[in-house]
């Protein structure tokens, strides 16, 4: 039977992928492998897995290092203090610390959010991404054209996420939106998808997608403007490949978590990047309210002023 099943694949000309390619094909075809799942299913298992795994992990690590009081020399000390008032190294540190009903209330909300609400909204809205463009398989893009794609994802990223995240902060939307979020004074990580569902789809999920599906809707055009670069086998024409997008959704996950870490750990690629604010920046933000309001760069906020008063308080710190 094996071989009957062989040579109708030789006659048809099926041919398995390459390595050199990458898929969610195929693992339907190994016996006992992936029963269920199908294109698909397997798609929003690696969507959900990447950004799971990427909130979680880390925030494991952050919140037993806050417990057992470790790195304190990396921890951020943000808060502002009235005048005259002198707090202690200890004071500086663990001032306004969330209770820990409102870090249990966080953990469940999130887990909520990763493992039930995420596989299923990225199951349903796989045959809208594929129409748009996405491609869950195939050759992987040439590494010029994925830089490329990435400051794209990036630009429209920061872009969207700046002036809803401005907005918000509108005395009309701030108190029945954007408030929660800011239940937490002093910035932690399991802080950085406790959100408003309304601001965990403007300011989270269209964000995040949206330099992806724009791509792969225009990305015959830049096949055919720079065929150099986009025209590679099988992708001119065909969009964001789907592990890049896990990649991007995962890279993402670990940047908002480290903004909201509280700590400005030396090892985190996010606080030295060019034009990136690192967890400093968006910890300022939690703990004065004002300004910082850029995702992952401090660019449309340097553009726009907003960042007034947390360079005048850098000022000031370097000053002391």
């Amino acid at each position: 039977a094996l071989q009957a099943r062989l040579a109708i694949h030789a006659d048809s000309g099926e041919q398995l992928s390459g390595p050199s390619s990458g898929s969610f094909e195929g693992a339907h075809d190994t016996p006992g492998a992936m029963l269920v799942l199908d294109e698909r299913g397997r798609f929003a298992l690696a969507l959900t897995l990447g950004h799971g795994a990427a909130f979680w992990i880390p925030n494991i690590f952050l919140l037993v290092a806050r417990h057992l009081g470790w790195f304190p020399a990396y921890r951020l000390t943000n808060k502002p203090h009235g005048q005259g008032h002198q707090p202690s190294k200890s004071e500086e540190l663990w001032a306004d610390e969330p209770s820990p009903a409102l870090v249990q209330a966080a953990m469940i909300e999130s887990a909520i959010g990763h493992w039930l609400v995420f596989p299923v909204a990225a199951y349903l809205a796989f045959p809208l991404l594929t129409t748009l463009g996405l491609r869950p398989s195939g050759p992987l893009p040439t590494a010029a054209s994925l830089v490329i794609e990435l400051l794209f994802y990036l630009f429209c990223n920061e872009t969207m996420s700046y002036w809803v995240h401005r907005a918000l902060h509108h005395r009309l939307l701030y108190r029945s939106i954007h408030k929660k979020h800011h239940t937490f004074a002093r910035s932690v990580g399991i802080a950085a998808e406790y959100t408003h569902p309304i601001e965990s789809l403007f300011n989270g999920i269209l964000p995040l997608f949206l330099g992806p599906v724009l791509f792969s809707m225009g990305s015959g055009w830049l096949a055919a403007l720079f065929p150099r670069v986009f025209d590679v086998p099988g992708f001119g024409g065909h969009g964001t490949h789907g592990m890049v997008l896990v990649g991007w959704v995962a890279a993402r996950t670990l940047d908002t978590v480290n903004s909201h870490s509280g700590y400005q750990f030396p090892f985190a690629p996010f606080n030295h990047l060019p034009g990136c604010g690192g967890a400093e920046f968006h910890d300022f933000h939690h703990s004065h309210n004002v300004g910082n309001y850029g995702a992952v760069t401090y660019v449309w906020d340097h553009l726009c002023g907003t960042d007034k008063a947390y360079r005048d308080w850098l000022s000031e710190k370097k000053a002391r």
